[in-house]
């Protein structure tokens, strides 16, 4: 297989097309709505730091889809080009849409509950938990593991479905999931309530003083017919995030919020305290067993938000403890620290140049080398990580960033001295490069400089949630 087929599965699929380019447009204009919206009514609902690190583990997750592509793509359109019993007509078409309309949704149902009881497939799923706030960057909180583990689940779809209207499907069945995850629109009227999965809805499923409730994506009556429905009460409002801490893990590494319950998993599982199977695969309370209540369960008796059970965790640190700077306040899930200059360059780098950067790269994959494809999505993931990381002002951020920029600046450097393959765009490029180095460099070591409010948080922890 050609490089340019592994990374571009859908040119060797008639009549496919890679709509991950029109998902993010259309996700991106209902995030600059919410916000604009935000601001209109005078309601807080975005926090810059959380924003960042939000869309930071979307950026990651885009990422190493691009790279592992065709294990999503060309499995499927094997088993369909072997297996297939019914061939697409214009007969029969509007009959095979609705099966993978239908059977998409009951699907994720499927993978989506088994990701909350599962240890195994909840370290895959908990970034997307994790998030203190609950706004439209909360749902591009997305784990690439995720993208990984359930895609076989489809399979059997192939039997009856092409690839192309399977993908559509699939594809369409994420963009109608991100309306919901917002605050801002309250309960709608009782027909569509009844039927489909409500911004309502969700944020009781996001909620960690609600049980492990309504898992539906589009339909809510699969959680109505298997017993898993929750409706949302006046007297409790939803509290988000995994525990109190208004710092996801104690740090802003995305990287961490990835691979931390993973590692916290194949810990537990190796530390001889519970069976394997009890480490991989269960996620219940009770003594022994996993404990989810930090983000499922709430104890009615004392109306205590997640608090755990004495013995019905196991834990396994894999680091020090975090440090809680100030007492969690529902109202404002956020940390208080103010806005410094390291938060200021973050933003400046994440949404003035790693974006459009960004963009233009996923865009060029396909076309690119296999070595500039993946030395490009190593720095690409170096620079999301150093940039989001920031936000916390911890000094392994900032050497993180100066190594990164030092990289940076001897590429181009070397690129400049071998100008005779470069056209004159990409030498002056080369050139800002380095220019942009230096002066990012100054900044950030003078923007470091202790006089800032120091750290807001200490090592992370590995931790069964």
């Amino acid at each position: 297989m050609s490089a340019n087929n592994w990374f571009a599965p859908e040119r060797s699929v008639p009549g496919m097309t890679d709509l991950t380019g029109t998902l993010n447009a259309i996700w991106a204009g209902i995030l600059l709505t919410e916000v604009v919206t935000s601001i209109a009514i005078g309601r807080q609902v975005y926090n810059l730091r959380q924003c960042i690190n939000n869309l930071s583990s979307w950026l990651l997750t885009t990422l190493y889809i691009s790279l592992v592509k065709a294990l999503l793509v060309l499995p499927y359109a094997w088993l369909h080009n072997k297996c297939t019993l019914v061939q697409l007509t214009p007969d029969n078409s509007r009959w095979v849409h609705l099966a993978a309309f239908v059977y998409s949704d009951a699907i994720f149902y499927c993978g989506h509950r088994l990701a909350h009881e599962c240890n195994l497939m909840w370290s895959a799923h908990v970034v997307h938990h994790s998030s203190p706030d609950y706004n439209y960057s909360t749902g591009f909180r997305a784990s690439f593991l995720e993208h990984t583990l359930p895609f076989m689940f489809y399979w059997p779809l192939a039997l009856v479905c092409p690839p192309e209207v399977y993908f559509f499907h699939k594809f369409l069945n994420q963009i109608l999931q991100l309306w919901v995850h917002t605050e801002l629109i309250t309960k709608l009227p009782w027909p569509i309530e009844f039927i489909l999965v409500t911004p309502s809805h969700h944020r009781v499923h996001h909620a960690r003083n609600y049980g492990r409730k309504n898992f539906s994506g589009l339909f809510i009556i699969w959680d109505r017919m298997f017993g898993t429905f929750q409706e949302e009460r006046t007297d409790r409002k939803p509290v988000y995030g995994l525990n109190s801490q208004p710092v996801v893990q104690g740090t802003y590494n995305p990287l961490w919020h990835q691979v931390h319950h993973l590692v916290a998993t194949f810990r537990l599982a190796a530390s001889g305290k519970v069976s394997l199977f009890t480490a991989f695969y269960t996620r219940t309370t009770g003594p022994g067993m996993i404990n989810p209540t930090t983000t499922d369960k709430v104890d009615e008796k004392s109306k205590a938000l997640g608090k755990e059970k004495a013995g019905s965790a196991v834990s396994i640190s894999a680091r020090a403890a975090v440090r809680h700077d100030t007492p969690f306040d529902p109202s404002y899930p956020w940390e208080r620290r103010p806005l410094g200059a390291l938060d200021l360059y973050a933003a400046f780098q994440f949404f003035v140049l790693l974006l459009p950067a960004f963009v233009a790269f996923i865009a060029a994959i396909p076309d690119l080398p296999t070595v500039q494809v993946l030395s490009g999505a190593f720095f690409t993931a170096w620079t999301i990580t150093s940039t989001a990381w920031l936000c916390g002002a911890e000094p392994r951020a900032v050497r993180l960033e100066l190594a990164r920029l030092a990289v940076q600046a001897g590429a181009a450097l070397f690129l400049v001295q071998q100008g005779t393959n470069l056209p004159y765009w990409g030498t002056m490029m080369a050139k800002g490069a380095i220019g942009h180095s230096c002066a990012a460099a100054t900044v950030l070591l003078v923007a470091s400089r202790p006089a800032q409010h120091g750290p807001a948080v200490s090592k992370p922890v590995a931790k069964i949630q």
